[in-house]
């Protein structure tokens, strides 16, 4: 019953306020570094902005994006299917990365080639999580290592642990690590991933408009 009233006085005063909110979906927790800086932008310029993030499986948020319970998605173009009301606004390409401990010989390499990743143990993520190309790519990668050497996981957070602890090497998208452990080398001639936006042509509001310049304009700096 307590809970229940104060959910009833936090919903009269989002009434009785110019509170608006937003519901953002996110793929993974790596997402969020990135959401960070944005609604950081957004504290100042959109005072009025109460944002509700839902980070959740791959498929599950698509099926919540496509019946209309988020306003907004992040994620990698290529993971998306694009429907006809599906509106897509790229922020920018995400170079493909050799995720290597801290201290393995190649850390101090400028960029890696995929063949030298032939010669490492290496960790195989398959989750949802991981873009559909990353996960394509250490794949074959591991088709040319003994399968002993191959240590195959389900979680993104469980792949940086094992490389972290040095049981092998991966390829991930390049992002931002919370620890010096890890050591991110570009992967030599590897097409970055297009990042970016997604929204509905129907959906488009105010609120949501100027969200999608305060993105562009963050994301750009």
């Amino acid at each position: 019953m307590g809970r229940l009233k104060i959910a009833g006085q936090k919903l009269q005063r989002h009434q009785s306020t110019n509170m608006q909110v937003l519901t953002i979906g996110c793929q993974n927790e790596a997402n969020l570094d990135l959401l960070c800086r944005i609604l950081k932008s957004c504290r100042d310029q959109m005072p009025e902005l109460y944002p509700f993030l839902k980070v959740i499986p791959h498929r599950s948020i698509l099926n919540l994006f496509y019946q209309d319970e988020l306003d907004l998605l992040f994620g990698f173009q290529g993971d998306i299917p694009i429907k006809s009301d599906t509106v897509y606004k790229e922020l920018f390409r995400i170079p493909l990365c050799c995720i290597v401990p801290d201290a393995h010989p190649y850390g101090a390499k400028s960029e890696l080639s995929k063949e030298e990743l032939y010669l490492e143990n290496i960790v195989v993520c398959n989750s949802y999580a991981i873009p559909s190309s990353v996960a394509e790519m250490q794949n074959q990668i591991s088709q040319h290592i003994l399968p002993e050497s191959t240590y195959v996981c389900e979680n993104l957070q469980v792949l940086l642990t094992l490389v972290r602890a040095g049981y092998g090497c991966s390829v991930l998208p390049q992002m931002n690590f919370a620890d010096t452990d890890i050591r991110a080398i570009p992967l030599k001639d590897s097409e970055p991933l297009s990042y970016g936006l997604f929204f509905k042509k129907s959906s488009q509001s105010p609120l949501l408009k100027k969200f999608n310049a305060i993105v562009t304009n963050t994301s750009y700096q």
